[in-house]
């Protein structure tokens, strides 16, 4: 369920980066670039390295982690000029 949830934010933060970026590609690559970057970071930090533990399905380290993963995602593809 931890999953759905870090997707979901991810989605929802890459919509709120975009904006806050002013990247004009669209907003369908911004949330998939949201939600995978949620998704990596959460499989990276908490599933792999085991940092946070096991974390709640919904809870602030999963919404923390997915925000993070997320906003770093669209910032590097922003940086690479795949999003302009």
């Amino acid at each position: 369920m931890s999953w759905v949830v870090a997707i979901i934010v991810g989605a929802l933060i890459g919509w709120l980066v975009s904006r806050a970026m002013k990247i004009e590609e669209g907003l369908v690559i911004s949330v998939i670039a949201g939600a995978v970057g949620a998704a990596l970071i959460r499989w990276l930090l908490v599933d792999l390295l085991r940092l946070f533990g096991t974390p709640p399905d919904f809870g602030l380290v999963t919404i923390l982690v997915a925000a993070v993963g997320a906003a770093a995602l669209v910032a590097v593809l922003r940086a690479a000029k795949v999003l302009k």
